[in-house]
């Protein structure tokens, strides 16, 4: 593979390195991907929001390799695996893209301003009563994230996959590693929980500054 000039990352409020630190310009400065991008003198594009699901993770890389042809062979893309249930979906009555999950009313105020809100409600009720399930979820992720893989490496890319869970019910349907997939080991554990045993809870479980900077020192480590 050349020489890296740029680290792509995309995932949820962990990867977009929210909550870190209660200086909200470290964001930018400390969080994992900017360390790994500084440790390879490459440049940091951070893809990544918070709340985002990991279809929006995938459509975001899918769209910058799109727009970025020629910087294939130089860049390393990393996605971080977030909730299952999140889903990314396009709103046509606003014209744009939102997130989606199984919602509460600060969801329902935040992205249904226009619409029937009851209507929404049980929508959502009835999706993920009946039409829902962990595993497939997960073989879906799987699937997706395999076939993007192939698609990079097919360009003269890599790309590395990692679990940014704190939720115990989705680390246990994740728990095994799908082989076909390049997985980043925090440490050599399965996820970053097992890697740095301390987060601040109050901050739904995003690691603070210092444990962003020891997680880009291992991904230098490992892929620098």
């Amino acid at each position: 593979m050349n020489k890296i000039k740029y680290v792509v990352t995309s995932g949820c409020s962990f990867s977009d390195g929210a909550c870190m630190s209660n200086d909200k310009s470290d964001r930018l400065k400390y969080r994992f991907s900017k360390i790994l991008a500084d440790g390879l003198s490459a440049q940091d594009i951070n893809l990544a929001k918070s709340g985002g699901s990991n279809d929006r993770a995938f459509r975001k890389i899918y769209e910058w390799i799109q727009e970025n042809p020629k910087k294939m062979k130089y860049t390393l893309f990393l996605i971080g695996f977030t909730n299952l249930h999140r889903k990314d979906l396009y709103f046509d009555y606003e014209k744009r893209w939102i997130g989606y999950s199984k919602l509460g009313s600060v969801e329902l105020n935040h992205f249904y301003k226009n619409v029937d809100k009851k209507m929404i409600k049980t929508w959502n009720d009835i999706e993920y009563g009946y039409f829902y399930s962990d595993d497939i979820e997960k073989e879906k992720l799987f699937m997706k994230a395999d076939l993007l893989q192939t698609y990079v490496k097919s360009l003269n890319s890599n790309i590395i996959y990692f679990y940014a869970l704190t939720n115990p019910k989705m680390i246990k349907a994740l728990n095994n590693l799908d082989e076909r997939l390049n997985w980043y080991k925090p440490g050599g554990h399965n996820y970053w929980g097992k890697y740095i045993k301390e987060y601040r809870s109050y901050s739904g479980g995003h690691p603070n500054k210092e444990y962003h900077i020891k997680l880009g020192k291992d991904l230098v480590k490992t892929y620098g």
